[in-house]
């Protein structure tokens, strides 16, 4: 990999993009995250995924001098659909998707973020979707995921002012699940993680399942979904396992 570092720390994998100084999210970073998500999804050592940056920023948005050279209606529609990949790869993962935001997270950075289930920012990050200040409109999912964030009209806010939010800010919209001081923010993620790394593992791929697929469909349609999943983990292991422990008073051993 030349644009991302990827490590795995006990049974978390980290994808930590490293194309200093700003970070930037070219066609090659996006592809280089993509490779690593996917390697880390089929890892059965992993059981949660953390995208992070190295260095003072996240990532500041994708490479204008790419965007500069595309001229045509389909170029541009493809650029949009093969970042999408990633959107695809990270949030319709099995596994908890986590984005550690460690500063500036802006443009094709933010929408990256959006991609996961959960974004931890540092106090020092900040967020912004400029993209309106180029003449241009957010392609990674920026005018989509976010109001399902921060709601309609505060994404719209944010989306035709090209306005940079602190992690404060973001916390407040609904952006971020938690912000962390600065010297913290690697060891309160990685606890964080280890709540979910510690379950079930085939019970947390049906709740991010059930969840994902369930925001999309009408209400009735969803309950049913949640009904199906839950009838299918009635004949796991890991609720035999589980339902035993409590009654022991133990903690539980999944296999999963």
């Amino acid at each position: 990999m030349k644009y991302i570092k990827q490590t795995v720390e006990e049974d978390i994998g980290f994808i930590s993009i490293n194309n200093p100084p700003l970070n930037i999210l070219s066609k090659e970073v996006f592809e280089e995250i993509y490779q690593c998500a996917k390697d880390f999804s089929s890892n059965q050592q992993v059981r949660a995924i953390v995208i992070t940056a190295e260095g003072q920023v996240f990532a500041a948005g994708a490479d204008i001098k790419q965007i500069k050279d595309v001229s045509d209606t389909v170029e541009g529609e493809k650029m949009c659909l093969e970042a999408h990949k990633v959107h695809d790869i990270l949030w319709e993962s099995n596994k908890p998707t986590i984005a550690m935001i460690n500063g500036l997270c802006v443009g094709g950075g933010n929408e990256l973020v959006m991609c996961c289930h959960f974004r931890i920012a540092s106090d020092k990050a900040r967020f912004g979707q400029p993209e309106i200040m180029l003449g241009i409109i957010p392609g990674l999912g920026g005018t989509q995921k976010l109001p399902r964030f921060v709601g309609v009209s505060k994404a719209l806010e944010l989306l035709l002012t090209g306005d940079v939010i602190s992690a404060a800010d973001a916390k407040l919209y609904g952006l971020v699940n938690m912000v962390i001081p600065e010297t913290q923010l690697k060891r309160q993620t990685v606890g964080f993680a280890k709540k979910m790394t510690s379950k079930s593992g085939i019970a947390v791929a049906k709740i991010l399942e059930c969840v994902r697929r369930g925001i999309e469909m009408p209400l009735k349609d969803a309950l049913k979904l949640e009904a199906k999943g839950f009838g299918f983990m009635m004949t796991q292991e890991d609720k035999k396992e589980g339902v035993q422990a409590f009654i022991e008073k133990r903690q539980p051993k999944f296999k999963s």
